[in-house]
């Protein structure tokens, strides 16, 4: 606002509100500080109130006179006589609109990870649980065809059928595993030392069809 807009006039609200009301100097003023917490009610951020050294602090959107909106902090500093009258009050308005949003663009990402993780974990789950299930059936039916035509087969046909039930009984522990990981940051874990050999040859196991490929 123009200074000759205010200057010598009671209208400085308009710069900052949609309708007249005191500012934050103007409650400090007149003693009414049991009237903060209704003018400026918690929005968005939780509110500062401060009282140290006769220094106020709030914080709040205001929406200009410009129609822009902003988000302000307002600090008073109150100015006392001898006999601790208040005489007069110099209020400090900084705008913290870009932090503002900053922050609330990051607590918007927050909740939107939040809610990704949520249901990642719900799909490994379902994911999981769908594709042990004809996986059970190969390795049952693997098993029962080896057992009733044991007597038929030949050696490489008993070997085929072991590949196929081993590679049935990794593919189930893979995807266990699957869900295991995805629970990672949702369940505590304790923490042991492992055998990496362990580890390093059954991955070798894994990858044996692409090995005797390459």
């Amino acid at each position: 606002m123009p200074a000759e807009e205010v200057i010598g006039t009671n209208r400085h609200w308009q710069g900052f509100y949609p309708s007249e009301r005191k500012m934050f100097s103007d409650v400090i003023l007149d003693g009414e500080h049991e009237k903060i917490d209704e003018l400026y009610p918690e929005q968005f951020l939780k509110k500062d109130l401060i009282d140290k050294d006769d220094v106020l602090c709030v914080e709040n959107w205001n929406h200009m006179k410009n129609g822009n909106r902003h988000y302000v902090q307002a600090f008073c500093n109150i100015l006392k006589d001898d006999q601790d009258d208040v005489i007069a009050v110099s209020e400090l308005i900084i705008d913290m609109t870009p932090l503002r949003e900053s922050y609330e663009e990051l607590e918007k990402k927050q909740k939107e990870l939040q809610r990704s993780n949520t249901e990642l974990e719900r799909f490994a789950y379902i994911a999981s649980h769908d594709l042990q299930e004809p996986l059970r059936i190969v390795s049952s039916f693997t098993q029962l065809l080896a057992k009733r035509y044991s007597d038929k087969l030949d050696q490489d046909a008993h070997d085929y059928i072991n590949y196929a039930v081993e590679g049935a009984l990794r593919m189930q522990s893979l995807i266990q595993d699957l869900l295991k990981y995805s629970r990672l940051n949702t369940e505590s874990q304790t923490f042991t030392y492992i055998d990496a050999n362990a580890l390093f040859d059954y991955a070798i196991q894994n990858l044996a069809v692409v090995i005797d490929e390459t």
